[in-house]
């Protein structure tokens, strides 16, 4: 049984209607949880590739650097 309240009056959902509310916040949240998951491993993937590649670079850098 879902009751809110709107004006003043108390609104009360149950039967298919509160099932079928339940299962589409069911859905946002598997939806955004993916989203968020995604999002991570994405950054996770770019950081693996990327923070080898900066050292690797800033070492040649240094080494290839004039000193003066």
């Amino acid at each position: 049984m879902i009751i809110f309240y709107k004006n003043g009056e108390q609104r009360v959902i149950t039967g298919w209607r509160e099932w079928l509310i339940w299962l589409a916040a069911g859905v946002i949240l598997v939806v955004l949880a993916c989203l968020a998951l995604g999002f991570a491993l994405t950054l996770f993937t770019i950081a693996i590739f990327a923070l080898p590649v900066a050292i690797a670079l800033a070492l040649l850098a240094g080494l290839v650097q004039s000193r003066r």
